[in-house]
């Protein structure tokens, strides 16, 4: 059984952030998953991993989705089960192969912030002039 992480992380992690994102009205990941046959009713998304590959003279390398499943339907059990399990969460993990606006059409909207290497930016305020 294999083990990982819900951070993301590329070979160097020059740049590191956080990302949001509101669930699309119609046609959401789980939606997705669900008609390709990847995803059960009784199933709930916990997560959604972008990987982009390594682009070589402008041109996108391959775009993987991998999504982790909990075997929930309701979505209110999904906090206690998170909590009450000791040790690595035992979820089932699909991947699929998407097109950068396969994926972002998903969501109703998506926002990405990054920042250069380590240097804590998160959630910190700035101010600028317009």
């Amino acid at each position: 059984m294999a083990e990982d992480t819900y951070r993301a992380s590329v070979q160097y992690n020059d740049w590191k952030g956080t990302a949001a994102a509101d669930d699309a009205d119609k046609n959401s990941l789980s939606d997705l998953l669900t008609e390709r046959g990847l995803m059960d009713p009784d199933e709930f998304l916990l997560s959604a991993h972008l990987w982009v590959g390594e682009n070589h003279g402008g041109k996108l390398g391959s775009i993987f989705v991998k999504a982790t499943l909990a075997q929930l339907a309701n979505a209110g059990a999904v906090e206690s089960w998170i909590n009450a399990t000791r040790g690595p969460l035992p979820v089932k993990r699909v991947e699929l192969e998407l097109s950068l606006e396969e994926f972002v059409t998903l969501f109703k909207r998506f926002a990405v912030v990054l920042t250069w290497g380590d240097l804590r930016l998160k959630d910190r305020e700035f101010s600028y002039e317009d």
